[in-house]
This record gives structure tokens, C-alpha cells and sequence, in this order.
């Protein structure tokens, strides 16, 4: 339960490769209780999210990951949007939403996606942006620093 969770950040990388190489080695089954997602995706080849005591999902963890099934499995690894698909892709109806990680959005020359910018947080390797668009709260990552009342378009990476 939590196993890395009292451990500085250098050991805790050091110490979660050089376990995880161990265990695959080895061939050794283990099951981790985590709050950390990066423990999560470093770790498991399988991951079961619960909510409330109840199986939300077990299953592939970069199928968890890359294709989650609600915002509360999504909202486990990051920052999580949930964005109207025609916004990002033209030829889609309006009532699809689908859910984007910050660093799969970036700014574009021009799109129907608009957003004002409302701060910016420093992250070291860039910065996490919250914006606005239509009265929601979105996140996007950026490499410059954003100005607070600028407007932007945003594109997206499905893939990133």
C-alpha cells in the first residue's frame, strides 16, 4: 500500500526502475495500491480503479490511460477536458464529447476552438494553461508562458 509514497523524488525513480526491472525478471506477479499515477504508469501492466468500494474498471493500463471510459478514470492520471469532438474534428456532430489530457492540446494558427487564457502555472518543462471557452474550464500545455486575458486557437495530438 503506497510504497513509494515517504520516499524522495531521486530514490523514488531509482528505486521504482530498478523494482520493476526486478519484477519482470523474475516474472513475479504484485499488486500495489497507489494514489500516484506516475506509480501506476511506470508500474502496471494492468490497472483496477475503484470508486465508493466499486470496480470502476480493470484493465490494460495504457488502455486505461490512453482511451478512459469517464472523467474519473481520466481525471486519475492528469488534468482532464471534456471537449465537444467537432471542435477538434470538423466533420464530427456536436453532441460527441470526448475527454483530452492537457498535453494532447496546442496552439494553433487558427480553428473553432478559441479560448481566453486565464493564468498560467509553471511546470519546469513549460506550463499548464487554464483558459476558457464557453464557460468551461480548459487546461492545455504550452512552452512559453501565456498572458492572462490573450486569446488563443487550440488544435489537438490524439496520439501524444
Amino acid at each position: 500500500d503506497e510504497p513509494f509514497s515517504q520516499i524522495d523524488t531521486f530514490r523514488k525513480n531509482k528505486l521504482r526502475k530498478n523494482l520493476f526491472q526486478y519484477l519482470k525478471e523474475k516474472q513475479i506477479t504484485c499488486l500495489v495500491a497507489t494514489h500516484d499515477s506516475k506509480d501506476v504508469l511506470a508500474f502496471a501492466d494492468e490497472t483496477i480503479v475503484l470508486k465508493n468500494g466499486n470496480l470502476v474498471i480493470k484493465e490494460k493500463t495504457k488502455k486505461v490511460y490512453l482511451e478512459p471510459i469517464n472523467k474519473y478514470v481520466a481525471s486519475l492520471f492528469d488534468e482532464v477536458n471534456e471537449i465537444p469532438l467537432h471542435l477538434l474534428e470538423p466533420n464530427f456532430d456536436r453532441t460527441n464529447i470526448i475527454l483530452v489530457y492537457p498535453h494532447q492540446l496546442k496552439i494553433v494558427e487558427n480553428s473553432d476552438f478559441k479560448v481566453k487564457i486565464v493564468q498560467s502555472f509553471y511546470k519546469g518543462n513549460g506550463y499548464l494553461v487554464e483558459a476558457i471557452f464557453e464557460n468551461s474550464t480548459i487546461y492545455f500545455e504550452s512552452l512559453e508562458n501565456q498572458k492572462t486575458g490573450n486569446y488563443v486557437f487550440l488544435g489537438w495530438n490524439k496520439y501524444s
